[in-house]
């Protein structure tokens, strides 16, 4: 699949400089780069139509752009990055081709169209590039922080991960320029995108175990890192808010939210300030864990107690009376609860 950059000069006005010094560079695809390409073979012109962004430290430039064929002028939208380094572009070529071809193949991450080597006076060989990737739709930045409100935008998100790490591979750096999302009348479909710090797993992690996304989206409480044995998904699961949490924060403690299922208010009440009056401490906590629960829990049957009891102001009043006058008896020595913090 040879490629030229006959249209670049007329199309951007500083990626001759760059990375293209010459008009009559001619591109080179390197073998075994490719990973689910439908592109046919023929001649391709390869047509910039702007940067996206520069990333790295080995300044990789991306860039949208064009494959025009020469025999039928038929264009596919693709993503360029565009490299000096190109062992940079062949390392991340690589995730693709050696494991990414299922994930492709299910729309999760962008079909590659391979590196492809520039040759050109003086240039030695091999010593520029780029890497010609499927355009994958947009970015999700304008959906990122209200990606927690939307929960079947997280369980497609989490899904994708699942079916890349199914293909023996940890991505290693999400975030919302390398998630995309493009929407159709079938449905909405994020992707990952960006490999370049992607890496093979070393362990075998419960997505290919047999976990599915529905595993994830049937878990009543946020499990422990450890017992849930993959710590990217784990990791994403929690900083979008898919699982109920497990530990309550109160005052700078945790607590266990077994805890509060159970009916035990008082345990939040007993790590009321010094200054605080027992029964004022209660009522606080009642009230704190009555907005929490009804948050994450709100079908729970002790979520309705306890709502029942805030509710009902004379109720409350006797309840932390009656936890006053027994803190007092018990005198100043309070047990308080273990700081179960670690995950």
């Amino acid at each position: 699949m040879p490629l030229t950059i006959t249209s670049l000069q007329y199309t951007t006005n500083d990626v001759e400089d760059r990375i293209l010094p010459d008009i009559d560079v001619q591109y080179i695809l390197k073998r075994d780069t490719t990973s689910g390409s439908t592109l046919k073979d023929g001649d391709y012109v390869l047509s910039i139509d702007g940067e996206v962004r520069t990333t790295g430290q080995t300044a990789v430039h991306v860039y949208a752009g064009r494959l025009i064929s020469l025999e039928s002028e038929r264009e596919r939208h693709v993503i360029i990055k565009a490299a000096w380094d190109i062992d940079t572009l062949l390392k991340e070529a690589t995730i693709y081709s050696r494991y990414l071809l299922p994930a492709v193949e299910a729309g999760l991450v962008p079909g590659c169209h391979g590196v492809d080597c520039a040759v050109m006076p003086g240039l030695e060989e091999e010593e520029a590039g780029c890497l010609i990737l499927d355009y994958a739709g947009q970015a999700l930045y304008d959906r990122w922080n209200t990606m927690r409100d939307d929960r079947v935008l997280k369980l497609l998100m989490i899904e994708t991960l699942m079916g890349v790490h199914q293909c023996g591979i940890v991505h290693g750096n999400i975030e919302p320029r390398h998630l995309t999302i493009q929407s159709d009348e079938d449905g909405t479909y994020p992707r990952l995108i960006d490999f370049s710090e992607a890496r093979e797993m070393d362990t075998v992690c419960s997505c290919r175990r047999g976990k599915t996304i529905k595993d994830v989206a049937e878990m009543k409480m946020e499990p422990r890192r450890d017992v849930w044995a993959c710590d990217e998904v784990w990791h994403w699961c929690n900083e979008l808010k898919v699982w109920p949490p497990r530990l309550f924060p109160w005052h700078g403690i945790c607590i266990r939210v077994d805890d509060l299922l159970a009916g035990n208010v008082a345990v939040v009440a007993k790590t009321k300030k010094t200054f605080e009056e027992w029964d004022e401490a209660l009522e606080e906590a009642y009230v704190g864990v009555c907005t929490f629960l009804e948050k994450h829990y709100p079908e729970h049957e002790q979520t309705k107690r306890i709502r029942a009891i805030v509710d009902d102001e004379e109720a409350l009043k006797k309840i932390c009376a009656e936890f006053k006058e027994e803190m007092e008896r018990q005198g100043d020595w309070v047990e308080y609860p273990e700081d179960t913090t670690e995950a």
